[in-house]
């Protein structure tokens, strides 16, 4: 198979990938109130990072002991089982059978006018809209814009990390093809405990009396920074260990992020209705970036002959990230 139809094969089983986070963001906004929703998020997402884990050992070992093709067969038979295991067990929450009524009001305390009322009290700026507006109103709004290019720059940085962490220890570190599949695996296991972390964090600040979007995006913004030191450290390490130390606590710091990163979208908008668009938002954004990542990083690496320029660029992109999310996410919309 050419390069080009290999490329497009992966294009094709990773599409449907996409809604997946945005669809998941929806449900925890239903099933969850304001002060629960990042550490619930942090939860499938910490799920995320231990597939990410394990993923570079096991389908380095079935591609050793076997081949290329039977690898992609078995990763695509797992996207069946989370299919079937999805439509078995979610129900919303006005259609769950064994949903009570205690639960019920438990889950919708935090929703609608006492959010709004309590955003009001403490005399933070918001912005007004027409509620019979569809998605494409967003984009009128500078919020949105900064979450879009914060989004752009973070998840260049995680895709950088996805597509060329094993090639940077292999060329830059001189790790052997195992060896490299076995380290690619500590960063995404630190960053499963960060992300809970992360999320019980932001989550501890929104039920000390911070506004959601306020806890959200200050984490983010934090986060952001501490991976861009990371990169820093990592740029100019002075062997593997050090390397492999530094990247681990990228991670880490990066998936301090990701728990506020997709729980802001349902804090941002004054209806659950808008959670889901905002979300895809967002994620649209995002992906941009990490379709960006692979190339540009190998342009850069074949034009400087190193991964140092690579690493200080996507620590460049991660003060990017920390101004918008930190300094221009700052208004509520009620659209």
């Amino acid at each position: 198979m050419s390069p080009f139809k290999a490329e497009r094969c992966r294009q094709a089983g990773s599409n449907p990938t996409h809604p997946l986070f945005p669809g998941a963001l929806k449900a925890t906004s239903k099933w969850f109130p304001e002060h629960e929703k990042a550490r619930a998020t942090s939860i499938y997402i910490a799920a995320t990072q231990v597939g990410l884990a394990i993923a570079p050992p096991i389908t380095t070992a079935l591609m050793i002991a076997f081949d290329w093709q039977l690898m992609f067969v078995f990763v695509g038979l797992l996207g069946f089982v989370g299919v079937i295991g999805w439509m078995a067990v979610y129900r919303r929450p006005e259609d769950h059978p064994r949903l009570s009524a205690e639960e019920r009001i438990y889950i919708e305390k935090d929703r609608g006018e006492r959010a709004d009322r309590q955003e009001q009290r403490a005399g933070q700026p918001t912005v007004s809209g027409s509620a019979g507006g569809d998605w494409a109103r967003l984009f009128r709004y500078p919020t949105i814009w900064a979450m879009m290019l914060g989004a752009f720059c973070l998840q260049y940085v995680f895709w950088f990390y996805i597509t060329w962490l094993p090639g940077y220890l292999e060329s830059a570190q001189h790790f052997s093809i195992t060896t490299a599949g076995l380290v690619s695996a500590l960063p995404y296991v630190a960053g499963g405990i960060a992300v809970i972390i992360g999320g019980r964090f932001s989550d501890m600040l929104v039920k000390r009396g911070m506004l959601a979007m306020h806890a959200r995006r200050r984490t983010i913004a934090g986060g952001a920074l501490l991976t861009g030191l990371a990169l820093l450290g990592t740029a100019f390490s002075n062997g593997p260990v050090a390397a492999v130390t530094m990247l681990t606590l990228g991670m880490f710091a990066y998936s301090l992020t990701t728990a506020s990163y997709w729980a802001l979208a349902a804090d941002v908008v004054s209806t659950d209705r808008l959670v889901g668009s905002v979300g895809s938002i967002q994620n649209f954004a995002g992906f941009l970036g990490g379709a960006f990542a692979p190339i540009a990083t190998g342009m850069i690496v074949d034009r400087f002959g190193g991964f140092v320029p690579a690493l200080i660029i996507a620590a460049a992109l991660l003060v990017v990230t920390s101004v918008m999310y930190g300094g221009f996410v700052n208004r509520r919309l009620h659209l």
